[in-house]
């Protein structure tokens, strides 16, 4: 699958100096220093465990050697009297200098080592969870590029395929609309990149429209794909009104789940849509009837 952005994508305004691009960047930018700080911690562990070990070797193999030519200078009388006496004597040397710093040696080395594995752990949690991230922001930009028109995909535009389009209206204003592609043909010229779509309502209402003023609609995503794209309530996006095929400004009120019928849908809060309470209701629309602005 090709993409094909234009250079309107540079933009990706937040309203701020900046773009969310670049804040992106910064917050990425900080992922190779943790690494690297993680790295060198068990670079500087590792190499310190490999002097001890070699020190520990050292001291095991010199206690041996002693306890052996010791062990040689007894005389006992009886083969009881033998093995009591290397009893006793073994005791003896446990109580050594030489044997408490092996013993202290022992103690730092396995500390060093679960030092070490507590490191290793951490490394992964943190590339896993800035793994995570990345995906679901990766499926946030492209959707993004996508509702701005600035993300071309090879299929985006396949005949028949639903979208939401922006139809002009007289007196400048427009409105959103449910939408199939009925013509692609010109959907790849650079210059003025254009599809032709029909009312979902009626097909013989067709609109000739820039590839800008389309949103294609995701008919068949899961709960973690919608939610990579609606991640957060609170958020202004467009929604289908209920038994209409128009979309109009709301606020998503719950994140994406599956309802019994195992149709990824949200909650939605349309803008003017209070009651004769007052109230403002929510509504029930499936994700792929929602799109953000």
């Amino acid at each position: 699958m090709a993409y094909y952005p234009s250079a309107r994508a540079e933009g990706l305004s937040t309203g701020g100096e900046g773009s969310l691009l670049e804040e992106y960047l910064d917050k990425i930018l900080v992922l190779p220093v943790e690494v690297r700080r993680y790295v060198t911690l068990m670079q500087e562990l590792d190499h310190r465990c490999v002097e001890e070990k070699k020190q520990l070797e050292e001291m095991q193999e010199n206690f041996v050697q002693s306890l052996k030519e010791r062990c040689a200078n007894l005389k006992p009388n009886k083969q009881k009297d033998s093995v009591e006496e290397r009893e006793k004597l073994l005791a003896e040397m446990r109580k050594s200098p030489d044997f408490e710093e092996i013993e202290k040696l022992r103690k730092s080395l396995k500390q060093k080592v679960l030092e070490k594995i507590s490191i290793s752990d951490q490394l992964y949690d943190i590339s896993e969870q800035n793994l995570k991230r990345l995906g679901a922001d990766v499926d946030s930009f492209e959707h993004i590029l996508r509702a701005s028109g600035d993300l071309v995909e090879d299929d985006k535009m396949k005949i028949g395929r639903l979208v939401a389009a922006n139809v002009p209206q007289t007196g400048g204003e427009s409105i959103w609309i449910l939408c199939k592609v009925v013509d692609n043909s010109n959907e790849r010229n650079q210059s003025n990149p254009i599809v032709v779509v029909a009312d979902a309502e009626d097909a013989t209402q067709k609109h000739t429209l820039r590839v800008s003023q389309i949103v294609t609609l995701n008919e068949s995503e899961d709960v973690s794909s919608a939610k990579a794209r609606l991640p957060s309530k609170g958020r202004v996006v467009m929604a289908m009104y209920p038994d209409t095929t128009s979309f109009y400004k709301s606020t998503l009120v719950a994140l994406p789940y599956k309802d019994s019928s195992s149709n990824v849908v949200c909650a939605i809060q349309f803008y003017d849509d209070e009651d004769s309470t007052g109230v403002i209701p929510r509504r029930i629309i499936p994700t792929k009837f929602v799109f953000r602005i």
